[in-house]
């Protein structure tokens, strides 16, 4: 079963998609960034995608997500963002830092499940190819 990594500070907005995603997923919840890094240290820690909310608030909290983005490409694990407002600034930023897709709250669950399975299928080709390479 593929492992998500859900991060979320709203703990409702937490559980609907630990809820959601619990039929087809292992998930791993964390309330913060940093908490998040923290799973990073153990070498056997590992994720097939991350789901990140973000809340450009704070330069702090852009260079968490930024070193976390970092510590998933070593791990070649996708990163999606969801954002609280639909600002195209916040979508960008995800992007820079290597968010393989984003989308913005209020969103629809099927909609983000679609590219979450899209993302994943890609991921599991790209490793085929890598392998036969």
């Amino acid at each position: 079963m593929k492992e998500l990594l859900i991060i979320e500070d709203n703990d409702m907005m937490s559980m609907f998609l630990a809820n959601y995603f619990t039929n087809d997923y292992s998930i791993t919840l964390s309330r913060d960034h940093e908490e998040a890094l923290s799973y990073f240290k153990d070498e056997n820690a590992s994720f097939d995608l991350i789901i990140s909310d973000f809340k450009n608030q704070s330069e702090d909290e852009f260079e968490i997500l930024k070193d976390l983005s970092s510590k998933a490409k070593i791990k070649n694990t996708p990163l999606v963002i969801l954002t609280d407002e639909d600002y195209t600034s916040e979508r960008l930023i995800a992007f820079e830092i290597g968010a393989r897709d984003t989308l913005s709250k209020p969103f629809n669950p099927v909609e983000l499940n679609l590219r979450i399975t899209a993302i994943l299928n890609q991921t599991t080709r790209i490793q085929q190819l890598q392998n036969v390479a």
